[in-house]
């Protein structure tokens, strides 16, 4: 892939962390993470296209589905919430 060289001002907080965390060079890991960041706001543009196809087709939430999808999450966070606290039941440790 062709590079192009470009300057670019970063907050100096930022660019220690990014420093102190990668040990790479500059340019890879600003480069990664614009890689990263160009991918997930991808998936975000995406998922919120589909939420919109899904309300066109059957309408949007009503305050009851979302009151049963908030039941739903906070059951499974309930079910979760020991596995995180001992992950030896997950057979993984």
């Amino acid at each position: 892939m062709s590079k192009r060289r470009v300057t670019l001002t970063i907050d100096e907080d930022l660019l220690t962390a990014l420093q102190n965390l990668t040990g790479r060079s500059m340019s890879a890991s600003v480069n990664d993470a614009l890689r990263d960041t160009l991918e997930r706001q991808g998936h975000h543009r995406a998922l919120l296209g589909w939420l919109d196809a899904l309300d066109a087709e059957h309408g949007a939430p009503t305050d009851q589905d979302r009151a049963a999808a908030r039941a739903l999450l906070a059951e499974a966070a309930a079910m979760a919430a020991p596995l995180r606290s001992d992950p030896t039941q997950l057979g993984v440790a």
